[in-house]
């Protein structure tokens, strides 16, 4: 093109292209922003790719639907597993109650019986202390007795 001057003045005094930076050429519209019609394509589809790439890829109901029956055959094997797990826990914890049962029983046997122990020597104790209060008594009335005795028969020899 004789009128495609791409010397350096030429090229300060026109506009660039906004797709490859080249000069836009002479005898194009004066607003134009792009060197050809390629370029032109070229720029909207990338700008609009652009546009997109942030958004989510266009999904299908066939497509949404095989996804959703993996996921489901996934969650019912999960779900198989964690039932047995669950049930496995609910077992060893019924166990577990129970064997605390038997032992909280154990040791209120142990205990009623350590009372009942615990009652009779406190019985017995006392019996015991009952006893010797009777002996210490006796043996108080007895000494009174002797030495009443032992009054009087002093009182006799001393007249």
């Amino acid at each position: 093109m004789p009128d495609d001057d791409l010397s350096a003045d030429a090229v300060a005094e026109r506009r660039p292209c906004k797709h490859c930076g080249r000069p836009i050429p002479r005898g194009v519209r004066s607003d134009a922003e792009y060197c050809s019609p390629a370029h032109h394509t070229a720029r909207h589809k990338a700008r609009s790719k652009a546009e997109t790439a942030g958004l989510a890829p266009t999904r299908t109901l066939r497509g949404e639907t095989a996804q959703l029956g993996r996921t489901l055959a996934a969650f019912e094997k999960r779900t198989g597993v964690l039932t047995e797990l669950l049930n496995g826990a609910v077992t060893e914890a019924a166990e577990d109650a129970e064997q605390a049962r038997r032992e909280a029983q154990t040791a209120r046997r142990a205990t009623d019986e350590a009372e009942t122990r615990a009652d009779a020597a406190d019985a017995a104790a006392k019996e015991a202390r009952t006893e010797r209060d009777e002996k210490v008594a006796a043996a108080h009335r007895d000494a009174r007795e002797q030495v009443a005795g032992a009054r009087a028969n002093a009182e006799r020899a001393w007249r």
